[in-house]
């Protein structure tokens, strides 16, 4: 098998309990012919010195210092910086299982894939689930988002990560939108797998994706309904709305129903606050066009739709509390 380089990019900041452990999944794959970029977001522990330890024992590790930017420049800054065929990106927090690179790069060769997309472990607090299609597949995304490969995609939870994807050179001119703190990443793999010419798709997990109690995934951002919309561009983009798949309408409006619940629930916003930011979410295109009682299947949902649809704020409020 022909050994193309392959880039891994992996965003640091405050890192130094758990990166050890990522960078040393990365030395211990099985495929050697890569190079690993970290880019010190700033950090303020010993991130920095663990990291400048391992690149001068590992050639192959490069380190970029920058001052706190957050992590979509992070990633824009190392994307500047890839020498290889292929990139994958890896979070500082989590571990490539020993054999992924070689999986990801031989599937790419022998199906001629610009992108190949794998399942993976998800741990939160120790409880490990897989992530994962039934079985493999290749397809052609032909610029729509509207097929029953996306589907699986979406039914397996593997279509928006990064890091579970290995990505052809090509989309290297692709940016992380730093002007949201949430779904950056989802709508960077979303651009890419609209615009690519054929991607497989594997059953395998190669990935292991760990929660960490801190973890910004479970901070809430109230801007995650702006990045909603700019997802919903990007899937109905040259699409009849009403003619999407039904999956597909059901996910776009489950991720608007997050969003919600995590508002709702949250402590540290105002009555007055929640109000607002429930009207905004009612206005996006996610909630105009899929929030009807055919996607949604719980009843808790059904009576929320119903409420929210009224305009009855502060008792779809009391609603959602009484249920917590």
């Amino acid at each position: 098998m022909v050994q193309p380089l392959i880039t891994l990019i992996m965003p640091a900041y405050n890192a130094e309990n758990w990166i050890e452990r990522a960078i040393q999944s990365v030395i211990s794959q099985t495929y050697t012919n890569w190079e690993l970029i970290i880019v010190n977001d700033g950090s303020t522990d010993n991130t920095k010195k663990i990291c400048e330890s391992f690149a001068k024992k590992d050639r192959r590790i490069k380190l970029l210092n920058e001052r706190n930017k957050g992590v979509c420049e992070a990633k824009n800054n190392a994307l500047k910086f890839v020498n290889g065929d292929y990139f994958l990106i890896i979070d500082s927090d989590d571990r490539l299982l020993s054999y992924a690179l070689e999986k990801f790069v031989s599937t790419a060769i022998n199906t001629n894939s610009d992108i190949v997309i794998s399942g993976y472990i998800y741990n939160v607090d120790g409880k490990k689930t897989s992530r994962n299609v039934v079985q493999d597949y290749t397809f052609n995304p032909n610029q729509s988002f509207n097929s029953n490969e996306i589907v699986q995609l979406v039914e397996s939870a593997t279509i928006a990560p990064n890091w579970n994807k290995l990505l052809n050179k090509k989309f290297l001119i692709n940016k992380f939108d730093s002007s949201i703190s949430i779904n950056e990443d989802m709508i960077f793999s979303l651009n890419c797998i609209k615009n690519a010419n054929k991607i497989s798709v594997l059953s395998d997990t190669l990935y292991e994706y760990i929660i960490q109690k801190n973890s910004l995934s479970r901070v809430f951002h109230a801007e995650f309904i702006d990045s909603l919309d700019k997802i919903f561009e990007i899937v109905i983009k040259d699409e009849n709305p009403d003619l999407m798949k039904i999956e597909i309408q059901k996910w776009i409006l489950d991720q608007w129903f997050i969003f919600v619940k995590n508002l709702c629930l949250n402590r540290n916003y105002s009555i007055d606050d929640k109000i607002a930011l429930l009207k905004k979410a009612i206005n996006s295109n996610s909630f105009r066009y899929y929030g009807k009682l055919k996607n949604v299947d719980t009843t808790g949902r059904r009576i929320g739709l119903v409420l929210l649809k009224c305009k009855l704020y502060k008792i779809y409020l009391k609603f959602l509390n009484k249920r917590k």
